[in-house]
């Protein structure tokens, strides 16, 4: 049966064994990542007017790694146990973290479209938005509910955080030989990088996975919203 640590709740024990959850999890990274290897990043396909495929891409991933977790029944309620930490800090966190993150991805990348021009740009813009808010949102169960939360549970917090980080730019690496994308794709990395660096601390914080779910969402909107030229031109 698998062992329960006591910072961690609402961990449905004795399904699966931990190191066929490792297994389970890894397996998931790479089947999760595979289309990335047709060297095909999402950003270009809508630059190619190639939206259905841009739409294809970017949901593939996230919602092949929650319904990995759903699989396992990892739980949208699972929490670590951080008694220390009062509820209004973990609610104050939920909500100033996210914006912390959208305000430098805004400072870093927004420039302000020619609204006199036309406003055919909202349309394309507000898709980005709602998708990549939903994928990011999406993202969470699997990262946080099942990696963080389950498979690493028996880790240091800190350990847990950068391998967590790690792993959510790793994903993104097999788009480094993409022509084109060299010196664009280090920026993304660094984006989607402090996405997952603020999703995991708010998890270490003690928030529930539906909770950082939704504060994740935020941060792929604002991310969408940083960038809203490439959907835009």
């Amino acid at each position: 049966m698998a062992k329960q640590s006591k910072e961690s709740v609402d961990f449905p024990s004795g399904e699966v064994a931990p190191e066929r959850l490792w297994l389970f999890a890894a397996g998931a990274i790479l089947v999760a990542a595979a289309p990335h290897f047709f060297l095909a990043f999402p950003f270009q396909f809508f630059k190619e007017g190639q939206t259905q495929a841009w739409l294809g891409m970017s949901v593939w991933a996230p919602s092949l790694l929650a319904a990995a977790a759903l699989f396992v029944e990892t739980s949208l309620r699972g929490q670590f146990a951080r008694p220390q930490i009062a509820q209004t800090t973990r609610a104050a966190a939920a909500i100033l973290v996210p914006m912390a993150v959208v305000a430098v991805l805004v400072h870093l990348h927004f420039r302000p479209p020619f609204f006199g021009y036309t406003l055919g740009w909202l349309q394309p813009v507000l898709i980005a938005i709602a998708l990549y808010g939903f994928v990011q949102g999406l993202e969470a169960l699997f990262w946080q509910g099942l990696l963080q939360h389950r498979v690493m549970r028996d880790s240091a917090p800190a350990l847990r955080v950068g391998v967590l980080s790690v792993l959510n730019v790793a994903v993104w690496l097999p788009f480094a030989r993409s022509t084109g994308l060299d010196e664009a794709l280090s920026t993304y990395l660094l984006d989607f990088g402090l996405i997952a660096l603020a999703s995991a601390v708010l998890f270490e914080l003690g928030l529930q996975t539906r909770y950082v779910m939704l504060s994740r969402a935020l941060m792929g909107a604002g991310f969408a919203w940083a960038y809203h030229t490439v959907f835009f031109a």
